[in-house]
């Protein structure tokens, strides 16, 4: 298997998802001094590439009986058939070795912190695709174990501060990361349903999916207007993405391929409010 395909297989559309919570995290935690630079911006390229073949590649290879019937795999996705999983998994064990001899470069200090949330990461990650978890095969789990997309984030603000951020923004953050697992399943409900998956999507069906997606997004929003009003309004863009979705639900396909750049809109408003009270 060539980098191209590696890198394919990665999603680069979705690179952002990982990079955008562990800028977040440097960014809320009050930036990052010069010294920090020599492995805070290692390990951000960590989670760009790395992270995400771990990620899509574990989760490529586990998925290849339903993924043989989604369309979207011969179209934006890779299709990663049995002949090619081994030379996928070697990337797969190259990329975790390299992160977990990055660990060595965090201070002595932040060592075992830095360690056991990078073990979180690997767990959600192979665990929602692999057995014996398989949380993707188990409804409202395989949403819950989307959390792996908050950890970057959670990397970089408790490294930086050594505490969590407030309980709000993480419940924010939950249901953030719920709300995208379950918006991105509908798309897999034939092809899941036809390989015997149940997901939370397939068990609400496309419109019940698209209910919950909007009831986590709004109580997302909610939950970050307790921080910042302003932040809060922002994230509203999802519910009406829903809302959207549901009145035109023959333009699923499209409208999801738009998700991406909403999240980078939203995570660039984040990112520049973050920064702006940093330079106030």
């Amino acid at each position: 298997m060539n980098y191209r395909q590696v890198l394919r297989i990665s999603r680069p559309r979705f690179w952002h998802y990982l990079l955008g919570p562990y800028v977040l995290g440097i960014v809320y935690a009050g930036g990052v001094s010069f010294e920090m630079l020599w492995w805070m911006l290692p390990w951000g390229l960590w989670y760009l590439l790395c992270g995400n073949i771990i990620i899509y590649g574990v989760n490529d290879i586990a998925d290849f009986d339903t993924d043989q019937h989604n369309a979207k795999k011969s179209t934006h996705e890779e299709l990663v058939r049995p002949e090619y999983h081994g030379g996928l998994w070697l990337w797969v064990i190259a990329s975790i070795v390299i992160g977990a001899a990055m660990l060595f470069m965090l201070p002595q200090s932040e060592l075992l912190l830095g360690s056991i949330i990078f073990s979180l990461f690997l767990f959600f990650g192979l665990g929602y695709s692999l057995p014996p978890i398989r949380a993707k095969s188990v409804p409202l789990v395989d949403s819950v174990f989307n959390i792996l997309y908050l950890l970057p984030g959670l990397f970089s603000f408790m490294l930086l501060t050594g505490t969590l951020p407030p309980w709000n923004i993480v419940i924010s953050g939950l249901c953030w990361v719920m709300g995208m697992h379950v918006y991105s399943a509908v798309l897999d409900i034939v092809s899941d349903a036809k390989a015997g998956l149940w997901t939370t999507a397939t068990v609400l069906g496309q419109q019940g999916a698209l209910y919950w997606c909007f009831t986590l997004y709004s109580l997302s929003a909610v939950m970050m207007m307790l921080s910042s009003v302003g932040l809060g309004v922002a994230m509203l863009v999802y519910p009406l993405l829903m809302i959207t979705t549901i009145i035109l639900p023959y333009r699923l396909s499209e409208l999801y391929w738009y998700f991406p750049w909403v999240n980078a809109m939203v995570g660039c408003i984040l990112v520049v409010a973050g920064s702006w009270s940093i330079f106030l």
